[in-house]
């Protein structure tokens, strides 16, 4: 019912078209982060998210990474990503980088989501204040 409503209004639109995300105040990065051979997770494709992203860089977007990943892979993956593009977007004032993991815990039955804890950060305080308002 919920997707119905929101595929319905014209506040919803799935795409694949990348240069749509200049159209938007925020991006959420919420892709696979699968374990390697030793037991480290695979960034590439948060990665390539984030180049997508930066190609596409809206001034003013606030990038929240949801992905399950180590802390720091947002100041030490992303950050540096978005930083070197063309735009040099400065942090807190240009583009808004935070981090918000996954509320997920597959097979518990006792948790639902609404009982799980939603932690937020920003690399910045500018940036956790976008974050907590989204």
């Amino acid at each position: 019912a919920l997707f119905r409503s929101l595929a319905d209004s014209d506040m919803f639109s799935a795409t694949s078209d990348m240069g749509r995300l200049k159209e938007v105040d925020v991006a959420i990065i919420c892709v696979p982060t699968p374990l390697g051979p030793s037991m480290e997770p695979d960034l590439h494709y948060v990665e390539e998210c984030t180049r997508r992203i930066a190609e596409n860089f809206k001034h003013g977007q606030l990038i929240v990474l949801e992905s399950t990943t180590y802390p720091g892979t947002t100041r030490e993956r992303l950050l540096p990503i978005i930083s070197n593009t063309p735009a040099a977007p400065v942090l807190g004032k240009d583009v808004f980088l935070a981090f918000s993991p996954e509320r997920e815990d597959p097979g518990n039955k006792s948790h639902q989501m609404k009982s799980i804890p939603k932690l937020v950060g920003g690399l910045d305080d500018a940036s956790t204040e976008a974050a907590c308002a989204l």
